[in-house]
C-alpha cells in the first residue's frame, strides 16, 4: 500500500512504513535524507489532518524513538516522520492512516506494559500485606500465582 505525496510517499509493507521524501520540496525541508524505515510495532500514533481548500494536509508517524518536532506547521515541514498532501491525495493517505491504525490498535505491546506494572505494583502490595501479618504466606504464594497467570 502506498500514497503520494507533496515532496515525497509513505508505504506500507512486510511490517515496515518506508516514508521517503523526493523532489525539490522534499529536498528542500529534507535535504538528502533518503528513506526511512520503521517498524510498524514500534509506531505509538498517527497524526492525521485533512486538506482544506487552501491548505494541504498531513501525516506524521509517531515512535517511540520520535523526536520533538512537528508541533507547528513549519516543524511538520521539517519532521522527517510526516509527509504532506494535496486534497486529490487525501484518499490514498487516509487508507494508509487506517491500515497502520488497524495493525498499531491489534498490537498488545501497549497493554502488555502496563499489565505487567500492574501485576508487578499489585505483587508489591500483597507482599507488604504479608509483610505486615495481614496475609499468611499460603495467601500470599495463592495470590501471587494468580497474578502471574
Amino acid at each position: 500500500m502506498e500514497a503520494k505525496g507533496k515532496g515525497g510517499k509513505i508505504s506500507i509493507e512486510g511490517g515496515f512504513i518506508t516514508i521517503s521524501h523526493k523532489g525539490l520540496l522534499g529536498v528542500l525541508t529534507q535535504g538528502l535524507n533518503g528513506e526511512k524505515r520503521i517498524p510498524v510495532k514500534s509506531v505509538i500514533s498517527v497524526q492525521f489532518k485533512k486538506a482544506g481548500p487552501l491548505a494541504d494536509g498531513y501525516i506524521q508517524i509517531a515512535t517511540s524513538a520520535s523526536e520533538g518536532r512537528g508541533g507547528s506547521v513549519a516543524g511538520r515541514l521539517i519532521a522527517d516522520n510526516s509527509i504532506m498532501f494535496s486534497k486529490p491525495q487525501q484518499g490514498d493517505f487516509e487508507q494508509i492512516r487506517d491500515e497502520i491504525e488497524k495493525i498499531i490498535g491489534g498490537s498488545s505491546n501497549v497493554t502488555q506494559v502496563v499489565n505487567q506494572v500492574d501485576v508487578a505494583d499489585q505483587i508489591m502490595k500483597l507482599a507488604a500485606l504479608r509483610d505486615q501479618g495481614i496475609l499468611t504466606e499460603d495467601e500470599f504464594a495463592m495470590r501471587k500465582e494468580k497474578l502471574l497467570k
